[in-house]
């Protein structure tokens, strides 16, 4: 998968609010709760932690 079988190159990454328990966060990756905003400056909510993301029985 180190290749890409076209020439298109992604423009934009979507995140979901929820998490799995047992999916760890990558080494050197910044982790983000929500999409990109909107417009540059654009009103962000509060960050959660994500371990309070993640919904608990």
């Amino acid at each position: 998968l180190d290749v890409a079988p076209t020439d298109l190159e992604p423009q934009y990454e979507l995140w979901t609010g929820r998490r799995e328990t047992w999916l760890h966060a990558l080494p050197d990756a910044e982790q983000f709760e929500h999409d990109r905003p909107l417009a540059e400056g654009a009103d962000l909510p509060a960050p959660r932690a994500l371990s309070d993301a993640v919904a608990s029985d």
